[in-house]
Parts: C-alpha cells; structure tokens; sequence
C-alpha cells in the first residue's frame, strides 16, 4: 500500500502521447455520440436537485445509483447537454491519466501502448455514452494513495454510494489494520445513506426489479456471474466460482505483495459485481501494467503471445464484425473471460517473480 504521505510525480512528456489519443477518443466519441448515461445521471441530478422521485420504474433507463449519488451529479444537470457530455469526458480523461499513471508507476514501468490498446473498445465506450467508470475508478486510485487516512475512507464511501461492490477493498483494509481508512468509510457511507434517506426503499426496490433479468439475460453483463449463467446455466454456479477466484487471488498476492493485492482488488470490484459491463472491465488496467512489467522483466515468449492474444479478441467489436455478428459474439463473454485471463496470468507472473514485501502478508 502507498504511505499516507507519499506524493506520485509525473513527468508530463512521458504522458503527452497518451493524453493525446485519450483526448482524441473522447472528441469522436463527442462528437458522433449522445452520451445517453449521462443523459440518465443529469435528469437524475435535475430531480434531486427539485425534490422530485428519483426510482421510476416504468422508465427504460432507469437511474439506479443510490440518492446521495443523484446529488452529487447534479452540477451537471445545470449544463447544456452536449456541455456537460464535454466537460465530463473531459474529467473522464483526466481519471484515466491518473489511473494508468498510478498503475505504471507501482508495476515501475512507462506508459505501455499495449495497456491502451487492450482496453481501447471499453475507453471509446466509455467516452460515447458518458459512463461513470473512469471517475469512481480515479476516488480509488486516490483513496488508495492515501489509504492509512480517514480522508482515503471519505474518497472510497464516495465510490461505494455509486457501485457497492467497491466494497471489495475492505478486505485489504481489515488485512492491513487501516483503521482510520474505516472509520473514514463508515462515516461516508452513513453520511451519504442519510440523505434523501426515504427515497432508499424504492432505490432498493428497483434494483430488485430490474437487476434480476440482466444477471443471465444480457449478453453485455460480462462479470463472472454472467459467465456461470452462460457455461453453466445458472447465476447460482457464481458464488462457489467468486470463493474460488476470492482465495486464488489472495493466495497470489500474499506471495506477490501490496501492489498485487490493491491491483487484484480493483479487478474484482467489477469482475465479481453481479452487473459487469463492458466499461467496468476498465478496473482491469493496474493488473495489466503488472503483466506488461512481468513479460517486459522475463521476456518471457509465452506471455508476451497471451497478451497479444487478449488484444486482439478485445478487438472484435461493431467495426470489424457488424452489429449482429458482434452481439453474437458477446453471447460467450469474450470480453470477460479475456479479462479473466488477463488478471491470472499478472496475478500468477507477479506471485512467481516478487518477494513479499509486506509483513502482514509473509
């Protein structure tokens, strides 16, 4: 874990082509794109911010993040909507430089175009439709460079209050005694439940509702629990598989170290969430850059090929298939299983190569 006072540099040229190509992404996907996500979290923001119902369920897309949430994105609700859809993916590149910047420094490498590359029909997605991953993604990034603090628990309570399964990183938090990291998450979340604390009930009766037919039915769910339903027949078969994966990976990082761990962490948060959308796999980068660290240290043939390998299944989207084709496709949770794939051979490559490092974890 990061010291509590430890201050991450940059040297901007290093980052300068990367910020270019996100930059040119979010610009195309703005401009061909209506970002209909945000568009769900400003109408969100607009009846926070007048006091009407936020959980309809008669709408087909409805908002499902918790009332304080709804507040919080309210700011962009005063904006013209293609404004808003700007400045957003404007933040939303500004998170991701941070996130890939966390990542390659704490696997001790530059950027990595491969890195890009793997995730890059997440990124354009993420871009189009004005989705919220790179944002919670960039409080953890955050709370974790600051994780022995209370103010790293109030940055993950802030994640939490928009997708609970970032509650994963409790286990790191109790493993590592960050007392004041959960204190900070308690009071965040009790801070963030009490307000518009009546609209809970029907926060939690839409999920109800509407989460159910999207765990086996939805070929875009690409988490482990879409994988169970589609190789196995049943979301059931996901909880014996999310023990197994739970105590693979921790044997990983006990061998591997802090970074494994927080790097593990950020990819079960999505993986292991019952909804896993295509852009949640974005969690996946810290795990990445650990990979790329590993081949770049053996040279090693054989994961060099399984990476390229990964890229190039990422790559079977719209363009190179067509629509029909592709959802097709998407049936098999490609997309998943390649992520899955991804983290285990990091997590085992960096097991295998690190010392612990950490006295809790020898």
């Amino acid at each position: 874990m990061n010291s509590a006072n430890e201050r991450e540099g940059v040297q901007p040229s290093a980052y300068g082509w990367v910020a270019l190509v996100l930059a040119g992404l979010a610009l195309q996907a703005w401009f061909s794109k209506n970002g209909a996500d945000l568009a769900v979290f400003e109408l969100a923001g607009r009846r926070a911010l007048s006091g009407q119902e936020l959980y309809r369920l008669d709408e087909a897309m409805p908002f499902k993040y918790s009332p304080a949430a709804a507040f919080l994105l309210s700011p962009f609700a005063l904006l013209p909507h293609r404004a808003a859809h700007f400045v957003w993916n404007a933040l939303s590149v500004l998170a991701l430089l941070r996130l890939l910047r966390w990542s390659c420094r704490r696997a001790s490498l530059g950027q990595s175009l491969v890195v890009l590359a793997l995730h890059a029909p997440f990124l354009h997605r993420l871009f189009a439709l004005g989705q919220i991953d790179a944002l919670l993604l960039w409080l953890m990034v955050e709370s974790e460079s600051r994780a022995e603090g209370f103010i790293s628990g109030l940055l993950w309570a802030l994640a939490c209050l928009f997708k609970p399964p970032f509650l994963i990183f409790l286990l790191l938090a109790l493993a590592f005694r960050q007392w004041r990291r959960i204190a900070g998450l308690a009071f965040g979340l009790a801070l963030g439940l009490a307000i518009d604390w009546r609209e809970l009930p029907r926060w939690r009766e839409l999920l109800e509702v509407t989460t159910r037919p999207m765990l086996c039915g939805d070929p875009e769910n690409q988490g482990l629990v879409g994988i169970a339903c589609h190789y196995l027949g049943g979301a059931i078969f996901a909880i014996p598989l999310a023990a197994a994966l739970l105590a693979l990976f921790a044997f990983a990082s006990a061998k591997g170290g802090p970074k494994l761990a927080a790097a593990s962490a950020f990819f079960l948060s999505a993986f292991l969430s019952p909804l896993c959308w295509q852009t949640n796999l974005l969690s996946l980068i810290p795990l990445a850059y650990l990979l790329v660290e590993a081949i770049w240290r053996t040279r090693s043939t054989a994961l060099g090929a399984a990476l390229t390998a990964a890229v190039a299944v990422n790559a079977l989207g719209y363009d190179l298939l067509g629509r029909d084709r592709f959802f097709a496709v998407l049936e098999h949770r490609h997309y998943g299983l390649t992520a899955l794939f991804v983290a285990l051979c990091g997590a085992a490559a960096t097991a295998l190569a690190r010392p612990v490092d950490h006295p809790l974890l020898q």
